[in-house]
């Protein structure tokens, strides 16, 4: 058996991987919900000030990315979004989520 380490995966790979780890988690997760979720705001011209987006799986609301313009930083919008996905996960059957995040500044980010 070889083992490689690469700082450079193709896609290829990646979707390899991936597909790899849904075979052996299939029989562990049939019947269990899932579903894609993106949650948006918009200004005022119609382009978008934030975003998040996420899945559900099971009971858990997944949070991928959350993302707000950097001219409305501040303005609440990035703890709108979050309100609005943890409501409808919620609403779904969810009792926790998972936010994986990084700051460049010295602000933290608190959810639920």
């Amino acid at each position: 058996m070889d083992i490689e380490i690469t700082t450079q995966p193709t896609q290829n790979d990646i979707d390899e991987i991936r597909s790899g780890l849904r075979q052996h988690n299939k029989p562990y997760l049939e019947g269990i919900f899932h579903t894609d979720l993106a949650c948006y705001s918009y200004k005022s011209n119609g382009d978008k000030s934030g975003g998040l987006i996420g899945e559900i799986w099971g009971n858990w609301l997944i949070i991928k990315f959350l993302w707000v313009d950097k001219e409305l930083s501040g303005n609440g919008i990035g703890s709108e979004l979050l309100a609005k996905a943890e409501s409808y996960a919620i609403e779904h059957g969810c009792h926790s989520s998972f936010l994986d995040t990084f700051s460049h500044s010295t602000r933290s980010m608190v959810t639920m």
